[in-house]
């Protein structure tokens, strides 16, 4: 009988296994660069302002669609800021506003694959962070995610 840590270590092989195949898929169809910082964040984009470089406790501004990983289909969308795209996928979220987001890099309050990914990010870039479960919402489901599920969020920097 395996332990329950060897078993979140082959889940999370696993999804690593997943999450490259899509990565080399996608950079194959676009013309995409790829950053890693070698802890299951991929940030593939096409390049904004490269000379400015992210350091904790910049302000970064962006919106953003977030996305259920899946070898099927990829596609899922359970959040965004982006009004007509949440109004088309029916996402209610009339509980807060549909504006741009607005960080402090590296402090954030998000989930800890998007802060690591943002990080990566420049000024202007358009691009998608890609991490496994461990980075998002874990064993724990949330709303529409369900658990061990790894994500995608599509991003739009404006800042």
């Amino acid at each position: 009988m395996l332990s329950c840590s060897k078993m979140a270590q082959e889940r999370i092989e696993a999804q690593e296994k997943s999450l490259e195949s899509y990565i080399s898929t996608r950079m194959r169809a676009d013309t995409l660069l790829r950053r890693s910082i070698g802890d299951g964040v991929n940030y593939l984009y096409r390049p904004g302002d490269t000379t400015r470089t992210r350091q904790a406790g910049d302000t970064i501004t962006f919106n953003y669609i977030g996305r259920l990983f899946s070898t099927r289909n990829d596609s899922i969308v359970f959040d965004t800021n982006i009004p007509q795209l949440a109004r088309r996928m029916g996402i209610d979220l009339s509980d807060r506003r549909l504006v741009p987001l607005t960080v402090a890099a590296g402090s954030s309050g998000l989930i800890e694959g998007l802060n690591k990914g943002l990080m990566m990010t420049h000024p202007r870039d358009t691009g998608e962070i890609i991490f496994n479960s461990d980075l998002g919402f874990g064993s724990s489901p949330n709303g529409m995610i369900p658990s061990n599920s790894p994500l995608i969020y599509t991003v739009y920097m404006l800042r």
